[in-house]
C-alpha cells in the first residue's frame, strides 16, 4: 500500500511576476487542463502566465488571450530529444521565472523544469513509485499524485492546491480559433451541419463504418445536413472511403491543424469518439456527442451543458493495447437509435 507525501500548502506570493506550467501530453489531455489554468489566472490576474507542452498540443492553446505565452515542445513518444529544443529551454531560462508546476510528474516533465531553474518548482510524486529521487532532485515543492478516478480536470487542478489556488468557478474547457482563418473555414464547411468524426488515434476508440453509415442516413431522413470527417492519416483517411461510397459529403484533409480547428468552429453539432477533437470542439463551444468504450465518461468526457457522452459496455481490454481484442467491442454497444435520441435532445428538431 503506497504511502501519502507529506506535502503543505504554500501560496504564492500576491505579487509573483512570472508562472510556468508545463503539460507535455496529447492535445486532448492539454485541452482538459484548461479550467485549471483559468484558476490560476483568476488568482493571479498581474501575473504572467507561460504554458509549455507538446508542439501539437500547444495548437489547442495558442489563441486564448489570457496565456501570456505557449511554448511549443518538440515532443517524440518515448525520446526526450533535449537536443532539438535546447534553444528554446534556454530562452526559457532566461525568462527567469519565478515558479513552474509540471502537471504530469514523468521524467520529461522533472528535466524540463529543473533545467529552465524556477526557484519554487511544484512537481508530482507518484506514490506507488515510492517518491523516486528523480523527482526529489528536480523539483523542490511536492504534492501526492491526483487520484487517477477522477476527471482529468479536476486531477489537474487538485495539483495547484499545493500553491493554494481556489477551485475553478467552471469545469468547462476553452479553445479559441485563429480569427484570420474564418473566412477559409467557411469555404470548407459551409452552412452548419452535423459534423461526424470518424478517427481517432486509437483504432479501439473507433464506433464501427456501418454505425456511422447508419446514422448518417438517420439523420439525413430527419433532414440535418450532415458531413464526414477524419485524421489526416492514410488510415483515417480510408475510413471516409465507404462514407463517400454511399454518398455522403467527406472533408478532404486540411493543410495544417489551426484551420482544422477553425474548421471545427463551425458545426450546429459534432460527433465523434473520444479523442483530441472532440475537446476541441467542446473547448469551442459547440454542442458534441462523445462516443465512448475503452475509456471513462467520468473521467475523460468533455464538460458543459451543451456536451453530451455516451458511454457502450464495460471494457476489459488493457489500457495499453492500441486495438480491442474481444468479439464484441465495448464501443459498438451504442447504437445508432441512441445518438439520434441525444441529437434531438440537444439541437431540437431537425431542418435547421
Amino acid at each position: 500500500m503506497s504511502r501519502p507525501i507529506d506535502w503543505q500548502r504554500v501560496p504564492l506570493s500576491a505579487d509573483v511576476q512570472k508562472i510556468l506550467v508545463i503539460k507535455i501530453k496529447y492535445i486532448g489531455d492539454v485541452v482538459l487542463a484548461v479550467p485549471a489554468l483559468r484558476a490560476l489566472r483568476a488568482r493571479h490576474p498581474q501575473a504572467e502566465i507561460h504554458v509549455l507542452t507538446a508542439e501539437d498540443a500547444a495548437h489547442g492553446l495558442r489563441h486564448l488571450p489570457w496565456l501570456t505565452r505557449v511554448w511549443a515542445f518538440p515532443r517524440t513518444r518515448g525520446k526526450l530529444r533535449l537536443s532539438d529544443s535546447l534553444p528554446m529551454l534556454r530562452a526559457m531560462r532566461r525568462e527567469r521565472f519565478d515558479v513552474s508546476v509540471d502537471l504530469v510528474g514523468n521524467d520529461r516533465g522533472a528535466y524540463l523544469s529543473r533545467f529552465i531553474g524556477a526557484p519554487r518548482r511544484l512537481g508530482v510524486v507518484v506514490t506507488d513509485a515510492g517518491s523516486p529521487w528523480l523527482a526529489k532532485v528536480m523539483y523542490n515543492e511536492f504534492i501526492d499524485d491526483p487520484d487517477s478516478t477522477r476527471h482529468q480536470s479536476v486531477r489537474d487542478y487538485y495539483i495547484l492546491q499545493a500553491w493554494d489556488i481556489p477551485k475553478p468557478l467552471s469545469w468547462k474547457a476553452e479553445v479559441k480559433s485563429d480569427p484570420a482563418l474564418a473566412k477559409t473555414a467557411a469555404e470548407w464547411l459551409p452552412g452548419n451541419p452535423v459534423l461526424l468524426h470518424v478517427s481517432t488515434s486509437q483504432v479501439k476508440k473507433e464506433w464501427s463504418t456501418t454505425s456511422w453509415i447508419e446514422l448518417g442516413q438517420r439523420l439525413v431522413a430527419s433532414n440535418y445536413p450532415v458531413v464526414f470527417s477524419s485524421g489526416a492519416s492514410a488510415r483515417e483517411q480510408e475510413l471516409l472511403k465507404p462514407l463517400r461510397e454511399a454518398g455522403f459529403t467527406c472533408l478532404p484533409p486540411t493543410p495544417g491543424l489551426d484551420l482544422f480547428i477553425a474548421i471545427l468552429a463551425r458545426p450546429k453539432l459534432f460527433i465523434c469518439g473520444d479523442t483530441a477533437t472532440l475537446h476541441l470542439s467542446a473547448g469551442l463551444g459547440v454542442p458534441t456527442i462523445g462516443l465512448f468504450g475503452a475509456t471513462s465518461t467520468s473521467c475523460w468526457a468533455p464538460m458543459g451543458a451543451k456536451q453530451v457522452a455516451l458511454q457502450g459496455a464495460e471494457c476489459v481490454c488493457s489500457g495499453h493495447w492500441r486495438e480491442c481484442q474481444n468479439p464484441q467491442p465495448c464501443l459498438q454497444a451504442i447504437t445508432p437509435a441512441a445518438v439520434m435520441e441525444s441529437v434531438s435532445n440537444l439541437i431540437g428538431p431537425s431542418g435547421f
